[in-house]
Parts: C-alpha cells; sequence; structure tokens
C-alpha cells in the first residue's frame, strides 16, 4: 500500500482517533503540570516563614483586632476597639482578615493568611485570562512571571490590601472577557460588581481598570452599538451604586453613633475617598485638605465638633503657641518613590519593584502593532476586505486580551508615573498587565522569529525585519534589569555585567542564526529555538533574585518594598511595647473608657495589638485629623473617660526615635516626617492642654529599665486629675 492511500485509511481509522486523543491529553497533562509547579512556586513564596513575619503593617493589624471586637467597629471599620476613630481604608478587605483571626485567633499567621492566599489566586486568575486570549504557554509565562515579581510577593506576605483588590481586579476581568464571548448581559453585570467590591477595598484605585474593561466590551461585544451602550450604562450604575453603598451608610449615621472618619477633616467617608484616597493621592497631600474645606463650605464638621482648619491646612508642623519645645525631627525625607515623570517607571527607586519585564510587554504590543498594520497594507486598497478584517478582529480573543492589558497598562503606568503621593507596593496592581503582556511578547517574539526561516520572497520589508525584534527586545530586558539593579549596588555587583554579556552573546547569536536560516534550515531553526530559550531564562534571574532577597525580616511592615536594600538580619524579638508601660497603664486605668491617649497611630497601634483595649487616639492616623479641641478633652478628662497620655518627649533624638519603632514601622515614621510624632495644627493644642493642665509621671514608674536605656526621653507619660 502506497503512503498516500495508508493515510488515507488512518484518518477514518478509530486507532487513530483514539491516539489524536492521547496526544491532546498528554498536551494537557504538560499545561497543568507546569501551571501546578507555578502554582505551587507561588505559594512557596508567599507562605515561606509566614508567621515569623510579625503583624505586617501595625496600623492596619490594630484595626482588624479592634474591627473583631464588636459588630459596631466591624461595620465602620473602626481603628481602635472603642471605636473613636476609624481606618482610612473601606472595610471589605479587613472583614477577610477579621474572618480570618476569629477562626484561627490573633495571630501573625492569621492576619496574613488572606493576603498570602489571595495573591496565589490571582497567579491562577492571570493564568486562566492569558491562556484564554494568547494560549497556554503565553498563560503560563505571564503566571510565572506573576509568582516571581518582587512587589508582588512582598505585599502577599503582608496585611496591606493590594493582593485582595489584585484579586477582584482580576476576577472582573475574567467576567468581562465571558460577557464579550457569550453576550450575556449577567457577565457584564458581574464584571461591574467585582470592581464596586474592589472599591470597598481601596476606593478609587479599583476604578484604574474601568477604561479597559469598558473598551474590551464596547468595541468586541456582540450586538448593537447602541445596546452595547445601555448595558455599559447599567453596569456603571451597578457599579457606582455598590461602591458608594457602604460610604452612603457612614456618612447617613449620626456622628454622635459612629467612630469619626480618619483621614479626613470633614468627617465624611466621602471626602476620605475623593480626597485623601483620590485626589490627594494624585496631586499630593495639600488637595485633601482643600477637598475637606469645600465639603464643608470652609468649616470642619468632626465626630466632636474641633475648631475648623487654619488657613493652608493641617500640614503637619508645630504650633506656636503650644507651650511645649518643638520636637526635633529631619525637615525633609526625599521620596522614595522618585520624582513624578514619564521615566519614573524605569528608574530604580519605583522600577525596582514593578518594571523588570516591562521591555518584553511592551515588545509584545508593538509586534500586535505591526501585525496589524501590515494585514490593513495588504487591504487598504479593498474597503469591504477591510471590513471584513475589523469583524474578524473584534469577535477574536487576541484582540480581547491586547486591548485589555493594553488599556490596563496604558492608564496604570500613566497615574504612577505623575502621581504625587503614592506608596511604592501601589504598583502591585501594575503586575497583571505587565506579566500577561510579557507571557505573550515572549511567545510572539519566539514565533514571528521563528517563522521568518519560511520567509517568502515576496514578504515585504516590515515581515523581514520583524525577525530583528527578539534579540532587541531581549537587550532591552536585560538592559533595564541591569539598570535596576542600581538601587542595591552592593548587593551581587557582578549580576549586571553577567547580564549584559549574556544578553550580547545571546543577541549576537539570533542574528548569526537568522543570517544564516537558508544555508541550513532546518539546523537553524533548532538552534534558534534553543537560544531563545535560554534567552528566556536569562529575563527571569535577575528578577528571581531581587525577589528572594526580599524574603527577610527588613522587608515585612507597614511599607513592604522589595530588594536587598531593605533587608536586614533577624533580630531578638522584643514586644511591641515596654511590657513595664502596660503594667502600670493597667494598674492605673482605673474606670477609664480609655488605656491611654496619644497623638497617632504610630503610638497607638502596638499598644492596641499588645492588649487589645481602647486606645484614645487624639489625631488618627499621623496626628492631623480634626477631631478634638480643647474643651472637649477636657470633658473627656473630667468624665473620666481617660487620664493617662503618653506624648513625644520635648527631648528626643534622632537615635531615640529611631528606636521608638521596630525597623518596618521606622521606615514609616520617616517617611512621614514630623506628623510621625510631631503631631499637627489639631494635636498641638491638645499636647499644650495636658502639658498644663497634667502632671508628667516619674519614667522609673512606668518604664522598665531595658528599654528605658533608648526610650526614655522619647516619650513622657501624664496623669490628669480629675
Amino acid at each position: 500500500m502506497d503512503e498516500r492511500k495508508w493515510r488515507l485509511r488512518s484518518a477514518d481509522d478509530p486507532g487513530d482517533h483514539w491516539l489524536r486523543r492521547i496526544a491532546v491529553s498528554r498536551a494537557q497533562m504538560i499545561e497543568w503540570g507546569a501551571m501546578l509547579t507555578i502554582v505551587a512556586l507561588a505559594l512557596t513564596l508567599d507562605f515561606w516563614g509566614l508567621a515569623a513575619s510579625g503583624y505586617g503593617n501595625l496600623y492596619y493589624a490594630a484595626a482588624v483586632r479592634s474591627m473583631a471586637e464588636s459588630w459596631h467597629n466591624f461595620l465602620f471599620a473602626a481603628y481602635d476597639p472603642g471605636g473613636f476613630v476609624t481606618v482610612d481604608k473601606p472595610p471589605l478587605g479587613f472583614w477577610a482578615q477579621v474572618l480570618s483571626v476569629k477562626l484561627l485567633g490573633f495571630s501573625s499567621f492569621s492576619l496574613l493568611l488572606p493576603e498570602a492566599l489571595a495573591g496565589a489566586l490571582s497567579v491562577v486568575a492571570l493564568w486562566r485570562i492569558a491562556r484564554r486570549a494568547f494560549g497556554p504557554v503565553a498563560g503560563a509565562l505571564a503566571a510565572l512571571a506573576l509568582a516571581i515579581t518582587p512587589i508582588s510577593v512582598v505585599v502577599n506576605r503582608d496585611n496591606i490590601l493590594e493582593p485582595t483588590l489584585t484579586l477582584t481586579a482580576l476576577l472582573a476581568a475574567w467576567a468581562i472577557g465571558r460577557a464579550v464571548e457569550r453576550g450575556a448581559l449577567r457577565w457584564l453585570l458581574i464584571s461591574a460588581a467585582f470592581v464596586g467590591l474592589g472599591f470597598n477595598i481601596k476606593m478609587l484605585e479599583a476604578y484604574l481598570i474601568v477604561p479597559a474593561l469598558a473598551l474590551v466590551y464596547l468595541l468586541c461585544a456582540p450586538g448593537a452599538r447602541g445596546k452595547r451602550l445601555r448595558r455599559l450604562t447599567l453596569a456603571g450604575a451597578l457599579m457606582v451604586a455598590l461602591s458608594f453603598s457602604w460610604i452612603a451608610f457612614v456618612d447617613l449615621t449620626p456622628a454622635a453613633q459612629r467612630p469619626y472618619v480618619g483621614s479626613t477633616t470633614a468627617n465624611s467617608e466621602l471626602e476620605l475617598a475623593l480626597g485623601y484616597n483620590g485626589s490627594g493621592r494624585l496631586l499630593g497631600g495639600q488637595t485633601l485638605t482643600l477637598f475637606g474645606h469645600a465639603l464643608t463650605n470652609g468649616y470642619a464638621r468632626p465626630h466632636h465638633a474641633a475648631r475648623p482648619p487654619q488657613a493652608g491646612g493641617a500640614t503637619p508642623r508645630q504650633s506656636s503657641a503650644d507651650g511645649r519645645a518643638p520636637v526635633r525631627l529631619p525637615a525633609h525625607h526625599p521620596s522614595p518613590v522618585g520624582a513624578p515623570g514619564s521615566l519614573r517607571l524605569v528608574q530604580a527607586p519605583l522600577g525596582s519593584q514593578i518594571s523588570w519585564e516591562l521591555p518584553l510587554a511592551l515588545g509584545g504590543l508593538l509586534l500586535a502593532a505591526i501585525a496589524a498594520l501590515s494585514a490593513v497594507a495588504e487591504r487598504r486598497d479593498r474597503p469591504q476586505a477591510l471590513r471584513e478584517l475589523w469583524s474578524v478582529w473584534r469577535r477574536s480573543p487576541r484582540t480581547h486580551g491586547l486591548l485589555l492589558w493594553g488599556a490596563w497598562l496604558g492608564a496604570e503606568m500613566l497615574l504612577f508615573s505623575f502621581a504625587r503621593s503614592i506608596n511604592d507596593y501601589y504598583v502591585a496592581v501594575l503586575a497583571p498587565a505587565i506579566c500577561a503582556l510579557a507571557g505573550m511578547g515572549a511567545v510572539e517574539l519566539w514565533r514571528v522569529y521563528l517563522a521568518l526561516f519560511q520567509r517568502r520572497e515576496r514578504d515585504g520589508w516590515l515581515v523581514a525585519w520583524r525577525g530583528l525584534l527578539l534579540p532587541l527586545a531581549l537587550l532591552a530586558t536585560v538592559g533595564l534589569q541591569a539598570t535596576l539593579l542600581g538601587a542595591a549596588p552592593r548587593w551581587t555587583p557582578w549580576l549586571a555585567p553577567a547580564l549584559l554579556a549574556s544578553a550580547l552573546g545571546l543577541a549576537a547569536l539570533l542574528v548569526s542564526v537568522r543570517l544564516s536560516a537558508r544555508l541550513a534550515a532546518r539546523p537553524a531553526r533548532r538552534l534558534a529555538s534553543a537560544l531563545a530559550m535560554v534567552a528566556l531564562a536569562v529575563t527571569l534571574i535577575a528578577p528571581t533574585g531581587w525577589t528572594l532577597s526580599s524574603l527577610t525580616p527588613g522587608n515585612e511592615g507597614g511599607w513592604p518594598s522589595a530588594g536587598p536594600q531593605f533587608a536586614s538580619a533577624p533580630t531578638k524579638e522584643r514586644p511591641l511595647v515596654d511590657p513595664a508601660m502596660m503594667r502600670y497603664l493597667l494598674q492605673h486605668r482605673g474606670e477609664d473608657r480609655f488605656l491611654v491617649g496619644a497623638l497617632n497611630a504610630y503610638i497607638t497601634a502596638p499598644i492596641i495589638i499588645a492588649t487589645g483595649q481602647p486606645v484614645l487616639d487624639m489625631g488618627g492616623f499621623t496626628g492631623n485629623d480634626p477631631i478634638l479641641t480643647d474643651r472637649l478633652l477636657q470633658r473627656i478628662v473630667t468624665q473620666d473617660q481617660a487620664h493617662l497620655f503618653l506624648l513625644p518627649s520635648t527631648n528626643v533624638t534622632a537615635a531615640q526615635l529611631a528606636a521608638l519603632f521596630p525597623p518596618p514601622a521606622r521606615r514609616g515614621a520617616a517617611r512621614l516626617g514630623k506628623a510621625a510624632v510631631a503631631g499637627s495644627v489639631y494635636t498641638n493644642s491638645l499636647t499644650r492642654w495636658i502639658s498644663i493642665h497634667c502632671t508628667p509621671v516619674p519614667p522609673s514608674q512606668w518604664s522598665s529599665t531595658s528599654v528605658a536605656t533608648h526610650r526614655l526621653g522619647a516619650f513622657e507619660l501624664f496623669a490628669c486629675q480629675t
């Protein structure tokens, strides 16, 4: 039987059908095996030594402990067990941590568990979304890139809310993909609901993906344009209603029946969302005070009727009317994320957190644009063909993915490049877009490069020169990584030169093999495949090493940052607060409602975590909140609600300030400068009243000798007599 007849028979042979099914199953087994390995890697990086990571952000840890104390605190996101002031974020993300704490008890592991799980689930979600758009290999590479992205791993090991927000954003993207493919309204509404839930985790930051979701649905969903617009309007209404439902609940509750809304001047969750967590992040801290003025027609309406802010806003500074000497702290702290500008994300301070695979992602977008231009160029003289091409494009999952991730990347890059008041860990929500496009870019660059070995003579120069994109993308990616390694020049100084030398050698080999393809196409193709895989592995070395260097005690805490420049050797565990001081406060509290009063969360959070007792936080998170006036403070004292107050000493030195906080909190205190301990125009008046009407307690009565060696003089304890 000749070969042709054998092929015709085997096509109808049931045995051949069985063999083809086995082949498909084998490919699926390889894919699932790769994904299980990647998920295991993500779980290992997120959970390794998690219980030894401390309480993370002490401000949020105190809020979780307080919210677990009562339903009132749970509903209003109270920061302190007494329900005096709220935390500066909505409650949804904290509710998951509260549930974990209620089930497992309050501990470091139970507090950090929900975020670590959210990080691992985000890897799985990104795999499914990228696989649908770009194929199984691109999906696996995207998941791998996210699993080793430095800032993603660091935030997954902390109790800040970025992992939960990222997961809800990915679920919204998954739902919008279903809505476009199936044309079902319910999936569009589910996507809008996930965005609304994300708003109740970190407010306006959740809306950064809305342009991408709307663009994909508007351009690619089935149905007439008017129908798509109406559905988008309905989904937008659901999103807004779900987003602002908790805000409305809080703001419509009488102020006397709820905590004061922290980090606001108008005691309003709406101000918190649009001011402190909105325009304040984009334009700087000054705008949030101006927003509070506008919301209240120039008069603050705090929970306890505090005075209106003075002209110029509630910026942290010492009042000349304060009878106590000013606390001497450094006047300026450089921004840890670099100056706003178009190059911020490729500069070491912020780029070292997120941008390791950014050139590969941009290369994938460029390749997609070149392919689109080539297709249009072939049909430029045939309008009917162009319409058919667009009809095919808008139905393609690949187009959906390019629009989704391209718009996601563009919107968030724009914000994080020019926002004036952000923390470096905020960029963790940018990681899925970079990783998805990097996975797609790696596969497409590889595919185009190999396909050119069968290039036809009639192919134009635009097609022929695409073969250079792979070595160029390799050089650009490794070149940027070498620049980012400059954030820690003393850490493995040999790594950057080694990576650059490897990239140059691989790029030269890729070009050489490409030029010699006509002489020996099959061997050259095999060699090129091997070189491309080695090149991909080279691009993963630097971010993997940077991530592994971040798994140290110094990288945990209130302001988590990835990289060896934040690493520190493990130190002997010490209590968050002086045990002798805690014993004194508990013994001399009497019938007071509050254990002690203090200026801000840097002082009160460790006490709340250690005792679980109500603490009077007179100025909110940073001490800027106009919660109390002198008269109201006097009323609190005379009504036996509080009579002990822990204030910064007038003689604090820089060394004593450094010893006040554990290393993670110390980094946060340095960022806020005077606001960390010196108070504001609101709390300085309160400290003046306390220093005049109350009596200092001798340090020997409330501070232990072991702690007094570096903490005496940092704090003063006052006792007020009624």
